[in-house]
């Protein structure tokens, strides 16, 4: 008789194993299919946990001892998006069924999870094993406990970017009195640190190519092809500014008096000379440039200097209609001298004015 119930009794151990497996299986099932439809949303990956829950245990009848709850802590770390570990401490206490008495339950545990898809805030299925100390102290009865080895499937769902929510059913079997029980448990567990920032995307800075411009000058005479009225000049030939060479050069050098701007008469017709040159070639350009002796201060020099030029371009502007924007006119004062200005000579030479003809 006793040998049947202890059949029996097995028995409905198996079975309830079996269911509890069974269950198991569907809850990771459905939760992978509601992950593959969930949103997902953005968590933190990794970081050390602390959990808050409670485990329900299904106890064994040779325990002799009513199922309960019992609330628990939980410390971790979360290695990346699908690995994790947990070590919980659990407290609650039962009934014994014979005579009614208390029993204190304790349990020390160490759990490692494995996330079926990534870990990124959305419904997550997961599979669970972990090892246990488990200590029983009952009225009458005195205290012993076991090894407990558990495994088991669950889902988590992430409530905040460090919050989420998991619950997991086990198969829970004792290594010391060869007794198969099962356990339900749900947690609060909160990771801590932040969410990893999302690198922006690279987008490509369009490159903009400047079109190559190739600037021609087939003659090498410094004027480019379409500016080149005159194309075919010889190497070396002096040109104006359309390209074409200069058929004549003029230069032009006045001397002036001791302190003195006013040009002398005598050097009108030189002047002349200039202007004649200026009109027959329309594209050239001079440049007029005066100078003095070093007789004197250098900034009034310098001044006079300036005065001998512009009275030359005044002339070939006012009396012979050459074009302004074709003359420049500046002073050099003391500096480039000609000629030793000990010498009377010398310095009635360095009193003087050049003109050059120029593209």
């Amino acid at each position: 008789m006793t040998q049947h119930i202890e059949i029996k009794v097995r028995m409905k151990v198996q079975g309830f194993a079996r269911s509890v497996m069974a269950m198991a299986i569907g809850m990771a099932v459905c939760g992978t299919a509601v992950a593959q439809g969930a949103v997902a949303q953005k968590v933190v990956e990794k970081g050390f946990t602390i959990s808050a829950g409670a485990s329900y245990n299904n106890m064994d009848t040779h325990r002799d001892t009513d199922n309960t709850v019992s609330p628990g802590i939980g410390v971790g770390y979360r290695y990346n998006n699908r690995i994790s570990v947990e070590g919980v401490y659990s407290k609650g206490s039962s009934d014994i069924k014979d005579n009614g008495g208390d029993v204190d339950l304790k349990e020390f545990r160490l759990d490692a999870f494995y996330d079926l898809t990534p870990w990124d805030g959305s419904f997550t299925p997961y599979v669970v094993a972990g090892a246990s100390h488990f200590e029983m102290d009952a009225d009458n009865h005195g205290a012993h406990d076991d090894t407990r080895v558990n495994a088991g499937f669950g889902v988590r769902k992430a409530l905040t970017e460090n919050l989420s929510l998991r619950g997991d059913l086990r198969a829970v079997r004792s290594m010391d009195y060869a007794q198969t029980e099962s356990m339900a448990n749900v947690a609060l567990t909160w990771t801590f640190g932040a969410v990893a920032p999302v690198a922006a995307p690279v987008v490509a800075e369009e490159v903009i190519v400047a079109p190559v411009v190739v600037v021609l000058d087939s003659d090498n005479d410094g004027v480019i092809d379409q500016d080149d009225q005159c194309p075919s000049t010889l190497p070396g030939a002096t040109v104006d500014a359309t390209g074409c060479e200069v058929s004549e050069q003029a230069e032009l050098m006045v001397n002036f008096g001791n302190d003195s701007a006013n040009v002398n008469a005598a050097d009108m017709p030189i002047i002349t000379e200039m202007a004649e040159f200026l009109k027959r070639n329309q594209n050239v350009r001079i440049s007029i440039i005066g100078y003095t002796d070093n007789t004197g201060p250098a900034a009034y020099n310098q001044k006079l200097s300036e005065k001998r030029a512009s009275a030359i371009r005044l002339i070939l502007v006012d009396q012979h209609g050459i074009d302004a924007a074709r003359i420049d006119a500046a002073g050099m004062g003391e500096e480039s001298p000609i000629a030793n200005n000990d010498t009377a000579e010398g310095r009635e030479q360095n009193r003087r004015v050049m003109v050059a003809a120029a593209k």
